[in-house]
Parts: structure tokens; C-alpha cells; sequence
């Protein structure tokens, strides 16, 4: 198992081992398949919600930039032919832009060069990475759709390795380590290192609304506190 840990995950590794030294190896194989099931159904409906408002963007910018390039500076003219008149505010801060692209396109193609290159550079560091992803997360709109999309893996995979017996705080662990959101992963390495110290996960949670909303941090001191963690854990990656 240690052998293909990296091509398989430590959540895949771990469920099956629990099965194979409980004899429960059948049904962690049967909740494994089910999980990833459900997490490419997820990922499916997160690409599919996301394609269309993708489109319009880039439509919409594509034709602001052809407008502000090349039709309003055809129709300039006719607006300096009023010196005495007071443009609106949008009208000046269109006629700005259009001066700026039609003068200074080629900085900006070099600034687009450099900072592309540049932003896939940055991500292989570990600090400008979670910045970034913990800016996504503040989006409006995405960042909501996003935080729904990692809480529901983060549920129900700590909810599947609680049901195969795993300690909590390894489970913890383990879903932070098949997180793909650093803020997500960082913010769970802390709770389980409190969870160790005696503490309850619910309690921890409470300590990053933006990330783990109350009804999560509720619904699982319900489940701590009535023996159904597990179940909880389910029930809150289902909704």
C-alpha cells in the first residue's frame, strides 16, 4: 500500500487498511466506491454551474475591450468637439481607458507576459498559494459555491473514515491531507492538534465561521453529544 500511497491518497490507503485489520474490508471497499462516486457527481455539478457564467465574463470583457479599442475612439472626436461641455464621469473614465489601450497596448501585453508566468510561479510557493486560496474563498458568489463544495468533501470524508473505525484524530488528519484547499487543510491541522489535547471538534470549528458555517459546528456537537457523529458528519456533506 505504502507503494502506490501517492497515486491512491492516504484516505483510499487508510479506509482499506481499517477494513483489513477489522474483517470490514467488503464494506469499507463498498463506502469508498460510494464516496468517490459522490465526489465526482459533486465535481461535476461545481464545472457544469461554473460554465456558463465563465462564458458570459469572457464575452463580456472580450467585447468591452473591442468597443473601448477600436469603436470609441472612431466616435472620440465628436466629444471633443464640446470643450466647454462637462463629460460624465463614465464618459471621461471610458475615453481615459481608450487612450490608455490604443497608447500603451504593448506595456500591457508585457505586464499580461510577465504576471502570467509569474502567478503560475508563485503558486509552487506554499504562502502565496493559501493566500490565494484563501482569497477565492472571499469571493462573492464563487466563494460561496466553493466553501459549499470543500465542506461537503471534508464532511463526508471524515464522516466515511469515522465509520471505518479510523481514530478521530487521525481522521482529521487524513481529511486535511485529501483536502485540495490549503486555508481547508491548515485550519484542520489545527484542530486535530487541539482535538489531541482533549477538546471536541465542534468546539474548534466554531473558531472559523467563514470556513465550517454554525449549523456545521451545531449538527456536530448534536452528534457528539447523542453518539452519532458519523451520521452527522454524513447528513451535512448530503445537504
Amino acid at each position: 500500500r505504502s507503494k502506490y500511497r501517492k497515486m491512491v491518497g492516504e484516505f483510499t490507503v487508510n479506509v482499506i487498511e481499517v477494513g483489513e485489520l477489522s474483517g470490514t474490508l467488503q464494506e469499507n471497499l463498498k463506502y469508498l466506491a460510494e464516496e468517490l462516486q459522490k465526489k465526482q457527481a459533486l465535481r461535476r455539478k461545481v464545472i457544469n454551474a461554473m460554465v456558463y457564467p465563465v462564458f458570459i465574463i469572457v464575452a463580456t470583457i472580450g467585447i468591452t475591450v473591442l468597443l473601448t479599442a477600436y469603436v470609441f475612439p472612431k466616435v472620440l472626436p465628436i466629444f471633443s468637439s464640446f470643450p466647454s461641455f462637462q463629460l460624465p464621469i463614465t464618459t471621461r473614465l471610458l475615453i481615459f481607458i481608450s487612450n490608455t489601450l490604443n497608447n500603451y497596448w504593448y506595456a500591457i501585453i508585457g505586464v499580461i507576459a510577465l504576471a502570467v508566468p509569474g502567478f503560475i510561479m508563485g503558486m509552487r510557493n506554499q504562502k502565496f498559494r493559501t493566500f490565494i486560496h484563501r482569497t477565492t474563498l472571499r469571493v462573492p458568489i464563487i466563494g460561496d459555491m466553493l466553501t459549499s463544495y470543500h465542506l461537503a468533501n471534508t464532511c463526508r470524508t471524515l464522516g466515511i473514515l469515522l465509520r471505518s473505525n479510523v481514530p478521530i484524530v487521525k481522521a482529521i488528519s487524513i481529511t486535511s491531507a485529501a483536502g485540495t484547499n490549503l486555508e481547508y487543510r491548515n485550519k484542520l491541522t489545527e484542530v486535530a492538534e487541539k482535538v489531541r489535547h482533549g477538546s471536541q471538534l465542534s468546539v474548534e470549528l466554531e473558531k472559523f465561521p467563514k470556513l465550517f458555517p454554525p449549523i456545521t459546528s451545531q449538527m456536530i456537537e448534536v452528534g457528539e453529544s447523542t453518539g452519532s457523529l458519523t451520521n452527522s458528519l454524513i447528513f451535512l456533506a448530503e445537504l
